[in-house]
């Protein structure tokens, strides 16, 4: 750890909290606008801006805490899915609403692997929406048979995809940097906190420090956190323009007039050459 770079860092974590702080306050109202029902995908987008407001103020409170790398994890994959939604959006949001009979197929298995009661009625309406939506979930179409048939899905199997995109982050930052719709960088950021979340020797060795051969565990760095706030504020920006454009709250200019003067200070206190 850089102690110059350290301390640099600790300085300017007010400032990272007081920008994200305002952008929230900017995002927060585009939840307001009322929003057709019939809409899936802006529907979909506020749903995704609440929920980078709520990682985001997380971040906050984690002051500098390492784990600040777990949120900042999520928010990127949340951003991710919704730029690659906004591809196609009807099709897409669509998609990610039907998800749901996977999702509630899967809770009634474990509920009956449990000894949970599940009502004849309540287990027929889920298998029913199951047959309905749930095959273009199907991770081979072979399983396609099995899902219309009497005998259903035979216990112990799950021939779904794991998740409404149907593949996984790497795949989808793969897509979106390919398309020009995302950084490089922001997989590479992404597999740092990965390292983190994923208890690898990489993540761990961002916390060790030795030194005359004792070992010793530094939890917080400010490094650290304000790279995660940075990356955060890049977040929630992104998914507050989608959510504006999608329910037409007219944001826009608030939203991009302070990323301005985000750019602005940064730059004043980048160190000079």
């Amino acid at each position: 750890m850089d102690p110059e770079a350290e301390q640099q860092a600790r300085d300017q974590l007010p400032e990272w909290h007081e920008f994200v702080g305002r952008l929230i306050d900017l995002s927060r109202p585009i939840g307001n606008v009322p929003v057709d029902l019939q809409d899936a995908f802006a529907r979909m987008a506020v749903i995704y801006m609440y929920k980078q407001t709520s990682h985001l103020e997380a971040m906050k409170a984690l002051g500098s805490s390492r784990d600040c790398q777990l949120v900042a994890r999520s928010m990127l994959e949340g951003v991710a899915q919704l730029v690659w939604a906004e591809e196609k959006p009807k099709r897409r949001a669509t998609q990610w609403w039907e998800f749901a009979v996977i999702h509630d197929w899967r809770v009634m298995r474990l509920d009956k692997a449990r000894g949970r009661l599940v009502s004849e009625d309540e287990e027929q309406q889920v298998l029913d929406n199951l047959a309905e939506l749930g095959g273009q979930f199907l991770k081979s179409q072979e399983y396609r048979v099995v899902l219309q048939s009497n005998e259903g899905i035979p216990p112990g199997c799950d021939p779904f995809h794991g998740n409404w995109t149907k593949q996984g982050p790497s795949g989808l930052f793969a897509h979106l940097i390919i398309q020009g719709m995302m950084p490089q960088l922001t997989r590479d950021e992404y597999a740092m906190f990965s390292d983190w979340h994923h208890w690898s020797p990489g993540g761990a060795a961002q916390a060790l420090h030795v030194e005359d051969y004792q070992q010793s565990y530094i939890a917080n760095s400010a490094t650290a956190a304000a790279l995660c706030l940075s990356l955060g504020f890049g977040c929630l920006l992104q998914v507050s323009l989608i959510a504006d454009r999608a329910t037409g709250a007219g944001k826009n200019q608030d939203l991009l007039s302070l990323d301005v003067e985000l750019t602005d200070w940064l730059r004043s206190v980048m160190p000079s050459e």
